[in-house]
């Protein structure tokens, strides 16, 4: 059998001569893949429109407004994660107790990242928390801003999740199935 010579009319990008089938098949490829690209940056982009499109933009002036009065209230904290704050209590044994919260807009909402009080051996179980979560509904209330959090325990062996659930259900949060079930509170 005698084999047919190879007539290669292109060259690719590296001069090297090719077929035009190949080339053919690379170059469907190539646009294939410009294409997807393409495509991928168009739903990123109306992705980032979205974003910006924030449904709850009316709110920004009553979260700065919260957050402003909240920071008055509190005290950096220097030695926790980035917007952890906190608030002096009293002396119990001669330490002072502090209950420490992280508190930040997330999601359309003023969040709770956590709230604890310390240390935990003498001052837990005192109602200091309470006391803070206490503040912290009315301060939403007033700014008509509404509230979420996460109802993960840390550190405490007092307070396991049912036991969370069920303090911030008493200050009125509630899960919000649009939230995929996360404790939130409108304001009041």
């Amino acid at each position: 059998m005698r084999k047919e010579p190879q007539i290669f009319t292109r060259i690719n990008a590296q001069n090297v001569p090719v077929k035009d089938s190949i080339l053919d098949v690379l170059a469907q490829e190539e646009i294939s893949e410009s294409l997807s690209r393409q495509y991928i940056r168009d739903l990123l982009s109306e992705e980032a429109a979205l974003v910006l499109q924030d449904p709850n933009a009316e709110l920004h002036e009553q979260f700065s407004a919260f957050m402003s009065e909240y920071e008055s209230m509190t005290h950096p904290n220097p030695i926790g994660f980035r917007d952890d704050r906190y608030w002096p209590m009293e002396e119990i044994d001669g330490k002072l107790c502090l209950v420490v919260t992280n508190v930040s807009v997330w999601d359309g909402a003023i969040h709770f990242g956590s709230i604890q009080t310390v240390p935990p051996d003498v001052c837990e179980g005192q109602g200091f928390a309470s006391q803070v979560m206490n503040t912290l509904v009315n301060l939403a209330d007033k700014h008509s801003v509404p509230m979420s959090i996460d109802p993960v325990p840390f550190g405490s062996e007092k307070m396991g999740v049912k036991e969370l659930t069920s303090w911030y259900h008493r200050a009125g949060f509630k899960p919000d199935p649009k939230y995929g079930g996360e404790l939130r509170r409108q304001p009041r």
